[in-house]
C-alpha cells in the first residue's frame, strides 16, 4: 500500500460506499472521491440519490435525455437508493479510465498516439457526467501532444476521429473541436493526399468544422496581410467579396468568401508557378479554340 494517491482504494475497494455498473462490469467507488471530480454525482449524493432537474435542463440538447428523461429520473433514484447507478450504454473500459483520472493525483501530459481516441472517447464521458476537471486535464493533453506536426498528419490515420468529435454537439464547439480543427486545417494545408481525402469529407459534413477551418484560414491569411505578402490579384478575388459577410477576427474585420484549403495552397502560399502554368494552358485552350 505504497501508493501516495487514493488508487489503492479503487483496486482494493476498501470502504467503498457506492457502486457503478456498466454493462455488467462493477466499480465500487466512494462518494467521497467522487463527489468533488463530478457535479453529476454531486448532484446524485446531495439530492438523496436522485437526479435533480438542473442536471436533466442542462444536458437538454441531447436526444436520449429528451426522450427518456422521466424515465431515467425514476430509474436512478431506484437505482441510486441501493447505493448502485447503471449505465448500460456506456462501455466499461473508457468509464474504468475515467475513474481512474478521479482516483490518481498525476496527471502528466504525455500519452501513446494509440490512446488518442481514447482520451476523446473519455472526455465525451467526462462531460454527460459533467466532470470538469477530467474535461480540462484531456484538453491540455490532446493540446501538448498535437504540437509536433508529425503527430497533427498521424491522428487522421485514427479512424473517424473528426466523426467522434464532430458528431457530438457538446465535443465539437468545445476546446477539443478546436484543437482537432486546427489540427485538421495545418494538415490540409500541406496537402497530404492520404489526409486530405477524409479532412475534405468531414469538411462538407460538419459545419462546427468547417467554420474553425475556415477561421484558421482566415487569421493565417490576416498573418499574410501583416507582413505585406503579396497573394496575387486573383487569389484576392478568389476570396474576398463585397458579396460575402465579415468575419470579425483580431480587431479587424475581412470580408471572406470560399477560403478552402485547395484554394489557401494554391494562392496563399506564394505558388506563383502553378498560377502561371495554368494561365498559360487557358492561352493554349483559348488558340487551339480559334
Amino acid at each position: 500500500m505504497g501508493c501516495l494517491d487514493g488508487s489503492w482504494l479503487l483496486e482494493t475497494g476498501k470502504f467503498s460506499d457506492f457502486t457503478i455498473v456498466c454493462q455488467n462490469t462493477e466499480f465500487r467507488v466512494h462518494k467521497a472521491v467522487l463527489y468533488p471530480q463530478s457535479d453529476y454525482f454531486a448532484a446524485l449524493f446531495d439530492s438523496n440519490m436522485e437526479v435533480n432537474t438542473t442536471f436533466l435542463v442542462r444536458l437538454s440538447d441531447y436526444r436520449w435525455v429528451l426522450e427518456t428523461r422521466s424515465q431515467l429520473t425514476v430509474i436512478r433514484s431506484q437505482e441510486a437508493q441501493k447505493g448502485v447507478v447503471t449505465f448500460d450504454d456506456i462501455d466499461p473500459k473508457i468509464m474504468k479510465h475515467l475513474i481512474d483520472f478521479f482516483y490518481s493525483d498525476y496527471h502528466g501530459f504525455e500519452f501513446d498516439h494509440s490512446e488518442l481516441k481514447i482520451h476523446v472517447e473519455v472526455w465525451i464521458l467526462a462531460d454527460r457526467l459533467q466532470a470538469s476537471p477530467a474535461m480540462i486535464t484531456i484538453e491540455n493533453r490532446l493540446m501538448y501532444h498535437l504540437e509536433e506536426y508529425e503527430e497533427k498528419e498521424a491522428a487522421f490515420y485514427e479512424e473517424n476521429i473528426l466523426d467522434m468529435v464532430f458528431s457530438h454537439p457538446a465535443c465539437a464547439k468545445s476546446a477539443v473541436g478546436k484543437i482537432f480543427a486546427e489540427t485538421a486545417w495545418i494538415v490540409f494545408s500541406n496537402e497530404k493526399d492520404e489526409c486530405s481525402s477524409h479532412i475534405l469529407t468531414s469538411f462538407t459534413k460538419y459545419p462546427d468544422l468547417a467554420r474553425e477551418m475556415l477561421l484558421g484560414g482566415a487569421i493565417e491569411f490576416l498573418g499574410c496581410l501583416s507582413l505585406d505578402v503579396d497573394v496575387g490579384e486573383e487569389g484576392y478575388q478568389a476570396n474576398i467579396s463585397d458579396t460575402f459577410p465579415l468575419i470579425h477576427i483580431c480587431g479587424f474585420s475581412v470580408k471572406f468568401a470560399r477560403l478552402l484549403p485547395s484554394l489557401h495552397s494554391r494562392y496563399f502560399r506564394g505558388d506563383a508557378e502553378e498560377r502561371s502554368r495554368g494561365q498559360e494552358k487557358e492561352a493554349e485552350e483559348q488558340q487551339q479554340q480559334q
